[in-house]
């Protein structure tokens, strides 16, 4: 949706004109359209289709909304169950409930709140957080605060990311049946269509990257698809070992902003994957962005023009965060969740798969050695994760990042 589209629906919703308010444009997500409506006269009360007059106290200044398109965006071909718009907003509800309240409280992270969801549109309305950075923005170099020790803040930032997410594991674990189906996609994408997807272009990656043959790179690929997806979990329902989380969760997922003083604000974003996973899998994923960032601080293109001391505060950052949320995590989640063969599997392929998604992900950001190393460690990744849990291999893994192998308790980096 552009802007023009974004200012009609709008007025024509909150009959209102033009002049009253502004909209501008949020970055960040890749399968939506966000924006942020600023009102020229804040809203004591919101009278929304459907639903009843709502009090804010204080009024409403600003507003976030985000449409969902059927699609991927740019990719017509590639069909978008507009259902994510359902879960997350059944998530921001979820997250009203004492038990979670308790969660973010303790682990100090704001989530958006819902305000509408208009559903024949395909446009949520959730409570505006602030201006604030992306995690990715943050590792990348952009200030934060004023830190007197760079990796101090950083190891801080992650230590509350893993505990956060840990946290939120521990409550929603085994979640019930009848919780689980309130996310359950009732038109998942098959494991077929992920992998028809996902596995040509890791080939192609592979192809292009790799630094030695890959003969298993069919095998590799074909098991991108399969049931160690993420996407897929959310369509297996309750079961032991999983836990409702995003399902997603990316360093773009992740909002910092200064908060008096050295204070950092901590939001999480994007629940439109919310619902049963295996946190091994949501961990393991979120492990390999982080250590992305990392190689982009090593290894950045030359279309990234930075300065030596730019690069080492990226590296020092990514892998002061990195290990955090790794070290934070295992700790806060204990060796029932974090030390299963499981969990430890999931963890494997779903780094494997992000960091060969990475080389074409980030190839504003890495230059060709860059995006070798990171087709090379995820090709053994998922080589070590084998067919089952019987099959997997640590001696497959080689040369590993240390996150990868803090993660799955490897004493060895």
């Amino acid at each position: 949706m552009d802007l023009d589209a974004w200012q009609r629906y709008i007025s024509s919703t909150l009959s209102l004109p033009p002049s009253s308010f502004s909209v501008t444009r949020l970055l960040g997500g890749v399968l939506n359209s966000t924006i942020r409506l600023a009102l020229t006269h804040p809203l004591e009360s919101l009278s929304l289709p459907g639903i009843p007059s709502r009090p804010f106290d204080p009024p409403l200044a600003s507003i976030v909304l985000k449409h969902a398109p059927p699609h991927m965006p740019g990719d017509a071909d590639f069909p978008l169950s507009t259902f994510r718009q359902t879960c997350e907003a059944r998530a921001l509800e979820l997250f009203e409930a004492p038990f979670l309240q308790g969660v973010l409280h303790h682990a100090q992270v704001e989530v958006p709140r819902l305000i509408y969801h208009d559903e024949a549109a395909t446009v949520l309305w959730m409570t505006d957080l602030g201006s604030l950075v992306t995690l990715s923005d943050y590792l990348r170099g952009v200030p934060l605060a004023n830190p007197s020790d760079e990796a101090a803040q950083a190891s801080s930032i992650g230590k509350r990311i893993g505990t956060a997410l840990a946290e939120l594991h521990l409550a929603t674990l085994n979640p019930s049946q009848e919780l689980s189906e309130r996310f359950k996609n009732p038109d998942p994408p098959k494991s077929s269509e992920i992998a028809a997807h996902q596995g040509p272009l890791i080939r192609r990656m592979i192809e292009a990257y790799a630094t030695r043959s890959v003969p298993d790179a069919e095998i590799l690929s074909q098991r991108l698809g399969l049931e160690d997806d993420v996407v897929d979990a959310p369509a297996q329902g309750a079961g032991k070992g999983l836990v409702l989380s995003m399902g997603d969760v990316w360093p773009g997922s992740v909002l910092l902003g200064p908060h008096g003083g050295n204070d950092i604000k901590f939001a999480l974003v994007d629940w439109e994957f919310f619902g049963a996973t295996h946190p091994g899998a949501e961990i393991g994923a979120l492990a390999s962005h982080l250590h992305s960032h990392e190689l982009e601080g090593t290894h950045p293109s030359q279309k990234w023009d930075i300065a030596p001391e730019r690069k080492r505060l990226v590296t020092t950052r990514s892998e002061a965060c990195g290990l955090a949320v790794v070290e934070a995590y295992t700790t806060t989640a204990g060796p029932g969740i974090t030390r299963t063969p499981t969990f430890r599997r999931r963890a494997l392929c779903a780094y494997g798969r992000e960091s060969l998604n990475a080389a074409d992900f980030r190839k504003e950001w890495l230059d060709d050695e860059g995006k070798s190393k990171s087709v090379d460690e995820g090709a053994r990744a998922l080589r070590a994760a084998g067919g089952n849990e019987v099959e997997m291999s640590m001696e497959e893994l080689g040369e590993q990042s240390v996150i990868l192998c803090r993660l799955i308790g490897l004493a060895r980096v």
